[in-house]
């Protein structure tokens, strides 16, 4: 198992539900110029789920976002 923190804000409740959706951007100033097009998270998801695992995300209590992923 691995956990990865951040000190951000965390995830908004919206972007909590499409965090792993193709292509979903949570910041809106975000956009293909700017960086990130929307698919590192759903990737890393399927990649994992594929071999016998999964990939979460949540708020860390503390503060921030918390992504925890684990491996058979």
């Amino acid at each position: 198992m691995f956990t990865v923190q951040d000190t951000g804000e965390g995830f908004s409740l919206e972007e909590l539900r499409h965090v792993f959706d193709p292509l979903y951007r949570g910041e809106a100033s975000r956009n293909r110029s700017t960086g990130g097009a929307g698919l590192g998270l759903t990737i890393s998801q399927k990649n994992m789920k594929q071999h016998g695992g999964d990939l979460t995300a949540k708020n860390h209590d503390a503060g921030g976002a918390l992504l925890t992923g684990w491996l058979p």
